[in-house]
């Protein structure tokens, strides 16, 4: 497990807790699955492109994002086939 700096550690707590309340937000509004991509990138916490640099140094991310992306097209795939 990386260790991360006091700096690096209060970005990712805010980032986190925005992003938690964001998710919070379209669960009561019952709109989700509605926003299901969305709800991937807040979910992973993708960086703005002004602070991509900063999410540089975590590559699994990427990784993450291929296959939740990749499990959103099987869904709807699926979705597609039940119409």
């Amino acid at each position: 497990r990386d260790n991360l700096d006091i700096t690096e550690q209060d970005y990712y707590t805010s980032l986190y807790s925005e992003s938690q309340a964001q998710f919070n937000t379209h669960v009561k509004a019952g709109i989700v699955m509605n926003n299901y991509a969305h709800m991937l990138i807040i979910k992973l916490f993708i960086c703005d492109e002004k602070q991509r640099k900063e999410c540089a140094h975590v590559p699994y991310v990427h990784i993450e994002i291929a296959n939740l992306l990749a499990s959103y097209m099987i869904h709807l795939v699926e979705t597609a086939e039940l119409l």
